[in-house]
């Protein structure tokens, strides 16, 4: 077994500074989202589908909900950051092209870390890395509650409409 030591830190140069950096880019998408979706979301509506996605949510309003999520999910990075560092006073900043780097800090080297420090520092990488894993599934939440359930409850309303028309009366 291959334990977790100050060499798998990955440090990223800013500013003539190296600082301890989690790799938050989102690699999974929509199929694997889909899949979990499926798996956790049990009794969801079964419309909502791919195909009802693609009917009705513009590819702009995706690439938009897209960057939202990374938004809402990046003050939940900065949360676990003060969960697993208690009263420091650290900040963790986005770099790289995207903003696919959370850079921490205000921590010591990573040379001088003991065992406790790498086992704190591998506690947040892993929420971090959970959190970016995790964006496309949040999205599907997002879509499902704020987009679908209102087209639902409109076209609930709309065939009810539809079932009572005057001529019945």
């Amino acid at each position: 077994m291959r334990y977790y030591t100050r060499d798998d830190v990955e440090l990223r140069y800013v500013h003539g500074e190296h600082y301890p950096t989690v790799n938050v880019k989102v690699y999974t998408g929509p199929r694997e989202a889909w899949r979990d979706w499926a798996r956790y979301e049990t009794d969801a509506d079964p419309r909502f589908s791919e195909e009802w996605v693609e009917e009705n949510i513009s590819d702009e309003y995706l690439d938009g909900l897209f960057w939202r999520t990374c938004e809402w999910e990046w003050e939940q990075i900065e949360q676990d950051l003060e969960e697993v560092y208690p009263g420091q006073r650290l900040s963790v900043e986005r770099h790289g092209r995207c903003g696919g780097w959370a850079v921490v800090r205000g921590l010591d080297s990573v040379e001088e870390w003991d065992a406790i420090a790498v086992a704190r520092w591998r506690r947040f990488e892993r929420y971090a890395k959970q959190i970016a894993a995790g964006i496309p599934f949040q999205m599907l939440q997002s879509l499902y509650l704020n987009e679908f359930e209102v087209w639902r409850d409109e076209e609930s309303e709309r065939l009810g409409a539809e079932a009572f028309s005057p001529e019945q009366a």
